[in-house]
């Protein structure tokens, strides 16, 4: 009787050890996992809330709950800007037509000042009272000035695009029709119409470029990417400063 007790109390015993080791590492467990879930709970409490939001000021992070809105910052540690847009089709026509028709107008004061454009000859005595003549009779006593006097009887056809998408021609354009040279002007006036008809040209391709520039979202012109440039005097184009010189030498 006496070995059976003693064999119970150590089988118990036994027992009460297994479940003592059993009951330590469910504990230890349980802590582990209280210890991770507090973890992922600080984790989440410290991440952003909101909402990714494109907005004038770029990408922002809208959370309602505070009624707050941050940055979003990019890898770079610089905040994300808002996507530039392309610049409506129709309004890069206009942007196209207009720096091409510039062109033609750098063309037409090279000319007048004596200087050839590929083909075209220029001929500073093309204009003045020979302009009076019947043009046939003209360009045959005259077939020096045939290239010039043709580029600038071009110019009131020239067409030009507004801001607000209306295309008109120079002639029918109470700003420009002033501006625009006769073949019976002399010289330094025909340059002088053609150097201000220049400046009212190149305001409104300025007036383009604020409008749908990088600042007000917008991607650059294809013109402007490609190397054009609104106030560029073209190939040899003579700039407003340089034909100012010319006239002050001729004395006007």
């Amino acid at each position: 009787m006496l070995f059976r007790s003693q064999r119970a109390l150590a089988e118990t015993e036994r027992d009460n050890k297994a479940k003592g080791v059993i009951a330590a590492r469910n504990a230890s467990t349980a802590e582990g996992q209280l210890g991770v879930a507090r973890q992922r709970l600080t984790i989440d409490q410290q991440a952003p809330k909101g909402q990714i939001v494109q907005t004038d000021q770029g990408t922002m992070l809208v959370d309602p709950r505070g009624a707050t809105a941050t940055p979003v910052i990019g890898p770079g540690g610089v905040a994300l800007t808002k996507p530039l847009k392309d610049i409506p089709a129709n309004v890069n026509t206009a942007i196209i037509t207009n720096s091409q028709n510039l062109n033609k107008v750098n063309q037409a004061i090279d000319l007048l000042s004596g200087k050839d454009v590929g083909a075209l000859k220029g001929d500073k005595d093309a204009t003045g009272w020979k302009g009076y003549a019947p043009q046939a009779i003209l360009n045959r006593s005259d077939p020096k000035g045939v290239d010039t006097r043709a580029m600038i009887s071009d110019i009131g056809s020239l067409i030009l695009h507004d801001r607000s998408g209306a295309a008109i021609t120079a002639s029918e354009s109470p700003r420009l029709m002033p501006f625009i040279p006769l073949a019976t002007d002399d010289n330094p006036t025909a340059l002088k119409k053609l150097t201000r008809f220049k400046q009212l040209y190149e305001q409104e391709q300025q007036a383009f470029a604020d409008t749908y520039s990088k600042d007000q979202g917008y991607r650059p012109s294809p013109t402007k990417s490609a190397g054009g440039a609104s106030n560029a005097g073209g190939p040899g184009g003579l700039s407003s400063d340089a034909i100012a010189a010319e006239l002050k030498r001729r004395g006007h």
